[in-house]
């Protein structure tokens, strides 16, 4: 008798070496001065759903498209190009948490962290939670939880359909950037091509 672990989860992160502490100071300046939505207990998300799309993100978007490439190759998929169709800045300060969610219509996702902060929590989809799942009261020594601690400058890329959540800040201004990634071009076989 034996176990066969069937289809993996995959999440790609790293810190970014390629972006200079002043371009992450200058992200965190730029992200403090624009407008916010107040999220109630999950925090802060920007008004502006495009960040990524501001020149002084250039670098950091190129590298974005560098990690999902790297990503989408190791699972096999095959694209003729990525689109980033949304990107936002969150905020959380103490004792704030970002609640369970994945990201519908997207394909790929991830976020960049401009800070060490606390962790997001990445949940097993073949799990069952009759009552949910709260991030606030999970344990850390949850198999059926993945928790990543994140480091300034580290740039995570996962499934789109990857429940998460991050579990409550220790500081104020944990800072962020989320993204969507969609395939642009052709994609898929000859009888279920489309064009995007």
């Amino acid at each position: 008798m034996k176990f066969i672990e069937l289809f993996p989860t995959l999440l790609l992160g790293g810190i970014l070496d390629k972006i200079t502490s002043e371009q992450m100071n200058s992200y965190k300046t730029h992200l403090l001065s624009i407008q916010y939505i107040d999220e109630n207990q999950n925090g802060k998300s920007s008004l502006d759903q495009h960040i990524l799309d501001n020149p002084l993100f250039f670098n950091l978007k190129n590298s974005i498209f560098e990690f999902s490439f790297k990503y989408l190759k190791k699972l096999n998929h095959v694209v003729e190009d990525l689109q980033i169709s949304n990107s936002w800045s969150n905020i959380l300060d103490k004792n704030e948490t970002i609640h369970e969610h994945t990201h519908a219509n997207s394909y790929i996702s991830g976020v960049f962290y401009l800070d060490n902060s606390s962790p997001i929590a990445f949940k097993n989809p073949t799990s069952f939670y009759k009552y949910g799942w709260n991030p606030e009261f999970s344990s850390s020594e949850d198999p059926n939880i993945v928790l990543v601690t994140p480091e300034r400058g580290l740039l995570l890329i996962f499934p789109s359909w990857l429940k998460h959540a991050v579990f409550s800040s220790q500081e104020d201004n944990r800072m962020s950037i989320a993204f969507n990634i969609l395939p642009k071009g052709k994609f898929g076989p000859n009888t279920g091509r489309i064009n995007l």
